[in-house]
């Protein structure tokens, strides 16, 4: 059913209060962040219902593109008339039926009951005439949104008639955003900030000194990953860094900032600049990421540096490593399924006065206890950057799924 038509002063106002809710950014989507354009649902194919007039409807603008319409958005279509026949056809009456649309007040269309009604005087043979009809999308549903048919039926008085129809999707893609980046301060944000409180904290279980303490000089990554094994030794399996300023702030302001962004009100251009949104706070969450990535690349290094020392295959995992290491060294752990770091400290409790391991083996172990102990910390502060990536990645992906309208 059309809606009541609007009065010119009345859309009008509505429509600058709308443009006033407008932020001044961002900037529109792009075309990697947008999917490609759907060709346009119209059935445009002209249908007489008998000879010498013919009519199409040709979708024009935004309507044309095939991309759903959100609210706010009017549609433009040409109503185009022939007569096909050897005679002027004289008064042909069009009578449009619109679901979903409420139409723009022009000089061309008139509102009667449920329809809109235009009037050509006179199409001469051979001729056509248009009629441009406006339509306005006051509402619509949430993304998918909804298909929404637009029909019209030309009539000669006493003479020959035509019909013809096409469907314009709507959709409240905004809006569809909006809900889906409001669930965020209780998903994955939520997590970021509990994992970021989490590794600046001690673990009761970590030990706080080495079991096989490093022999020899160390050079390069590896001396590198023995300092930072020390360290989180020292702490417990924390991180204070990411507890000290800056980087302390770089998480409260990163996280200060997305709480903002998914708690604002809704508003039509919410949907622009998702991408480049997505961009930004990944730069500005930057410094922590490379703490992280330096965590992660050091528990690498000594892995593959307690591979070459137990005479590991490549791609062997780290249990088996130290499993193999203690073993070799004739220590015992009395339960396999502990983790290495547990399994070596378990193993220097075995360790026989009596029996000392040789100064390889001992080397062997000390590389496989740095090894574990980064493993650990990696585990830890891989859960920060998980849900970093987790929040970004949730952003970019709604915006993709539901930013498809045309704007």
């Amino acid at each position: 059913m059309v809606l009541a038509l609007l009065g010119t002063a009345s859309f009008g106002a509505n429509g600058a209060h709308a443009q006033q809710d407008l932020p001044p950014y961002p900037p529109a989507l792009s075309q990697e962040l947008s999917p490609p354009p759907a060709a346009p649902t119209t059935s445009a194919a002209p249908l007489p219902a008998a000879p010498g007039l013919a009519l199409t409807l040709m979708p024009l603008g935004v309507a044309a593109t095939g991309k759903p319409l959100p609210p706010g958005t009017t549609a433009a279509l040409n109503v185009i008339v022939r007569n096909g026949g050897p005679d002027a056809i004289a008064r042909i009456i069009l009578t449009a039926r619109a679901d979903g649309f409420i139409p723009e007040p022009t000089s061309a269309w008139r509102i009667e009951g449920n329809s809109l009604v235009a009037e050509l005087v006179r199409v001469g043979p051979g001729a056509t005439m248009e009629r441009r009809l406006v339509l306005l999308v006051e509402r619509a549903a949430l993304f998918p949104g909804a298909m929404n048919r637009i029909a019209i039926e030309a009539r000669a008085e006493g003479g020959p008639s035509a019909s013809a129809e096409l469907t314009l999707r709507t959709a409240d893609c905004a809006g569809a955003y909006h809900a889906r980046i409001s669930a965020l301060r209780t998903g994955a944000l939520q997590t970021a900030k509990n994992e970021a409180d989490a590794i600046r904290k001690s673990d009761p279980a970590w030990p706080r000194s080495r079991s096989f303490p490093t022999t020899g000089a160390r050079t390069g990554p590896i001396a590198n990953a023995e300092r930072l094994a020390a360290y989180f030794l020292a702490q417990g399996g924390a991180d204070a860094e990411l507890g000290r300023d800056p980087l302390r702030f770089n998480i409260i302001r990163w996280a200060s900032d997305l709480t903002a962004y998914s708690a604002q009100p809704m508003n039509p251009a919410l949907c622009s600049g998702a991408e480049q949104f997505v961009v930004r706070y990944r730069d500005t969450i930057a410094p922590t990421s490379r703490r992280i990535e330096a965590t992660r690349a050091a528990a690498l290094n000594a892995l593959d540096a307690a591979r070459t020392a137990s005479g590991a295959e490549s791609g062997e995992d780290l249990a088996r490593i130290v499993r193999r290491a203690i073993e070799t060294a004739g220590l015992k752990v009395s339960d396999e399924t502990v983790s290495p770091l547990a399994g070596l400290s378990a193993a220097r409790a075995s360790l026989d006065p009596e029996k000392k391991p040789t100064a390889a083996q001992m080397e062997t172990l000390s590389l496989t206890e740095t090894a574990a102990v980064l493993a650990e910390a990696a585990k830890r502060v891989e859960k920060v950057s998980g849900a970093i990536s987790a929040t970004l990645a949730a952003i970019a992906i709604a915006a993709k799924e539901t930013c498809t309208c045309a704007y």
